[in-house]
């Protein structure tokens, strides 16, 4: 077997390269319409708004949740407790009251119990009811408004006559209850009394809800037949606006011809006044002027006389 040589091919020559210079003109430049340039911007305005947005939608989210909002709620609820608590503004620092004639306003106000205290720990009602239990006062009205705004109203009790025990001096209402005399009344009708088995006043010792020791003072009243003789003397002799009341004689008139006469209670003051005239009388036409005359019992009266 032979090997072949393979066979060889003749290439064409080829034509010799000439170096020709050749200038290129560039290229034309791409020029976009108006329209699409401000398009593309839009485009990538919105596309950066859309990079930063995340935060802001998280941050609703979060805000938006229910326990931040419980949270949110807690915080501001004890923002408010501390800053209301803590303020001077709602405590109870000025406390007018209305009404006042005789009882002093600090006394009214002291009964209260309001003074210094913050608006929300003040009971209007219980203040009401402590200022009603001040001798003197019949009512009160106790009106709080926000923030430290509090007016008291109160009515006093009118006295009729001025009970004098010793060196001290009472009022007596109406209903011949005793009340702490504050103020000098003229035009009053004075019982001058010898004892003090017929009114009493006591002083206690009460203890407070703070557990310090307050010194109460309780009036008695003005039995009523003692009021109701008095007023009736009273209108007897307008000219005597001083009575003297005794515990056995009763009332004592003073006659201006020189002797007392004890004229005891009750409402039967004209009557044993007529009685007393006419026993007067029969000691004059027998020459006797008495010492003093009793007609505490109008039946069965009694005298002591001279003869002149």
């Amino acid at each position: 077997m032979f090997n072949r040589r393979p066979e060889t091919r003749k290439l064409k020559q080829q034509p010799k390269m000439q170096r020709v210079n050749a200038a290129y003109a560039p290229a034309p430049r791409l020029v976009l319409p108006r329209e699409t340039v401000q398009a593309a911007r839009q485009r990538q305005k919105s596309q950066s708004r859309l990079k930063f947005r995340w935060p802001t939608q998280l941050l609703w989210r979060i805000v938006t949740s229910p326990r931040w909002i419980s949270l949110g709620v807690l915080v501001l609820a004890v923002y408010a407790l501390v800053l209301v608590g803590g303020s001077a503004t709602f405590y109870l620092t000025a406390i007018p009251v209305e009404g006042v004639y005789s009882v002093a306003a600090e006394e009214v106000v002291s009964a209260s119990g309001l003074a210094g205290q913050h608006i929300f720990a003040a009971d209007p009602a219980r203040a009401a009811e402590a200022i009603a239990q001040v001798p003197g006062v019949i009512s009160a009205e106790v009106e709080l408004s926000w923030p430290n705004v509090v007016h008291i109203r109160i009515t006093e009790d009118a006295p009729i006559a001025i009970w004098r025990q010793g060196e001290e001096s009472f009022w007596i209402n109406q209903q011949g209850g005793l009340m702490p005399a504050r103020l000098n009344v003229p035009g009053l009708l004075t019982i001058e009394s010898d004892t003090a088995e017929v009114v009493m006043g006591r002083t206690l010792s009460e203890p407070t809800e703070e557990g310090a020791v307050a010194e109460v003072i309780h009036l008695g009243r003005v039995p009523e037949d003692i009021l109701r003789g008095a007023l009736l003397l009273n209108q007897l002799f307008p000219e005597q606006m001083t009575i003297r009341y005794g515990r056995v004689e009763g009332f004592i008139y003073s006659d201006p011809r020189g002797w007392d006469v004890y004229l005891g209670t009750g409402d039967d003051m004209a009557q044993k006044l007529a009685v007393y005239e006419a026993l007067v009388e029969d000691l004059r036409q027998r020459d006797l002027t008495p010492t003093y005359v009793s007609v505490s019992n109008q039946k069965k009266p009694y005298y002591r006389a001279i003869s002149n």
